[in-house]
């Protein structure tokens, strides 16, 4: 069966079943050269710098639906007996680079949102910022509750999709772990490369078009997962903002870290302010022993990918290793 892809935009032009011409094409035109060259990937390991009619691949564009504003594809079937680099969704490809371009939320301001709702905390009492397993409870009672869902509204509501979202790819790259487990640093470095603008690119649709923008994926008969949640805010720090396609060994000191979301704090010597990191879910439970063992110590090398504004600074870190710590 055909995997479907479906792009959602809420508010601005979009609550009018329009959108801004220009914003909407250059939208398109990046999430569509993302899409085939994941699937190119997944299909040889590697991409094509230009997209031809021969690199091409049969992602089809369905009519829209009346909604708020939605744009659908759908994505030839990864066969059984297909020869792949990878056999996984594109949806799972999605989730590897989404927690490796997008920012984490951290649990004091998820929390902080939660507690704001009183039939949240009627039903499982106030929630503390240390309590994951909690915070997970509230965020899979909101799910499934539509009342509660309609009553959320503005920044807390976008706060809290935006946390369902990292955990619904935490939930997408678990279950293909052992396939994503073959892209290696050379390859995870090309793809970053490759996807960071194109993402960039795809978030300029939130600038006059739509305030949120949510990727749903929807396969047979499952419920839909969306896999993305991006407000403007988001979009903005990702539109002025840059991966660096290389990984950087950096001496520091994690002061914060969160072992079930990925999320923490450390203090830098590239940076007068401590600056926040994540750890995309794919790698955590590797990295875990030793990430908590490095919070002893004053010093330890993280591997990272440096994320910069516009001027070159670095506003955070993806944090994909450790280094032996230096000799004391």
């Amino acid at each position: 069966m055909p995997e479907k892809l479906i792009f959602h935009f809420e508010g601005a032009l979009a609550d009018q079943h329009t959108l801004n011409f220009y914003e909407a094409a250059r939208f398109q035109y990046a999430a569509a050269r993302l899409i085939v060259k994941l699937l190119q990937f997944r299909s040889t390991g590697g991409f094509v710098k230009k997209i031809t009619n021969t690199s091409n691949r049969d992602i089809l564009l369905q009519s829209q639906d009346e909604g708020s504003f939605d744009i659908s594809i759908l994505m030839p079937a990864l066969m059984v007996a297909q020869e792949t680099f990878v056999s996984v969704s594109v949806t799972n490809l999605m989730s590897y680079i989404f927690e490796r371009i997008v920012g984490k939320t951290s649990n004091s301001d998820v929390a902080t949102a939660l507690n704001a709702h009183t039939e949240v905390v009627a039903q499982i009492g106030h929630i503390d910022d240390n309590n994951t397993e909690l915070i997970n409870k509230a965020l899979s009672i909101i799910q499934n509750d539509q009342e509660i869902k309609e009553n959320l509204h503005g920044q807390q509501k976008e706060l809290l999709e935006r946390r369902i979202a990292e955990l619904t790819r935490e939930k997408e790259m678990t279950s293909a772990s052992a396939q994503l487990g073959r892209i290696d640093g050379a390859r995870e470095q090309k793809l970053i490369s490759m996807s960071a603008p194109l993402v960039s690119e795809m978030a300029t649709a939130l600038r006059r078009s739509a305030n949120t923008l949510q990727i749903v994926s929807v396969a047979g008969h499952s419920a839909p997962k969306g896999i993305l949640f991006l407000n403007r805010r988001m979009a903005e720090e990702i539109e002025v903002s840059a991966v660096d396609q290389q990984i950087t060994p950096i001496l520091g000191d994690i002061i914060q870290y969160n072992k079930e979301t990925g999320w923490g704090k450390a203090r830098l010597t590239i940076s007068a302010q401590p600056l926040s990191f994540n750890v995309p879910s794919d790698i955590k439970g590797r990295l875990q022993s030793q990430l908590l063992a490095a919070m002893g110590r004053d010093k330890v090398y993280l591997q990272t990918y440096i994320v910069r504004d516009k001027v070159g600074e670095p506003v955070r870190l993806i944090v994909v290793g450790i280094l032996p710590p230096p000799p004391a």
